[in-house]
């Protein structure tokens, strides 16, 4: 398998902010993003609605099909990570995500193998959480965001 064709996805909650308290910290909400990396550059950040159940066709309408199979289709090469072509040719991307239950749905798995072709089973855990790990600790960098829309634009610089 070369990894460098392999897109690894997986979602992340971020809270929007919390306040801290001498004797506890107060959780003011979060947020679900989505985002996927290669060898060769990333997908867009996919922030999932509030209350927004994640079931088989929500995932495949929002995600495959508005952030997905466009990353998989780019051909141009560029400075920008979010619209430079993942891969080396179109033939040799891989998709890979964990276990949860949008994930490995009957009808993700058929919109997967007539979509994308080549995608590994969820068994090999992917490698984006080390990018949370970087993108968390840039977001909540003092100070904290305190609204949506100054989320979304530290987000931009992580």
């Amino acid at each position: 398998m070369d990894w460098s064709q392999v897109t690894f996805t997986d979602e992340l909650p971020l809270k929007l902010y919390h306040v801290p308290n001498r004797k506890k910290t107060i959780s003011c909400g979060a947020i679900l993003v989505r985002g996927g990396i290669t060898a060769r550059g990333l997908t867009k950040l996919h922030i999932i609605p509030q209350k927004t159940s994640i079931d088989s066709s929500y995932y495949i309408s929002e995600i495959f099909e508005k952030e997905v199979k466009p990353a998989f289709s780019r051909v141009a090469t560029s400075t920008d990570l979010t619209a430079t072509t993942l891969f080396l040719s179109d033939h040799d991307g891989c998709f890979q995500q964990d276990s949860a239950c949008a994930h490995i749905s009957k009808a993700t798995i058929t919109w997967l193998k007539n979509n994308i072709g080549h995608y590994l089973p969820p068994e090999d855990w992917p490698p984006i959480e080390n990018v949370w790990s970087i993108m968390g600790a840039t977001i909540y960098a003092s100070p904290e965001p305190q609204t949506y829309s100054y989320y979304g634009c530290r987000s931009k610089f992580s």
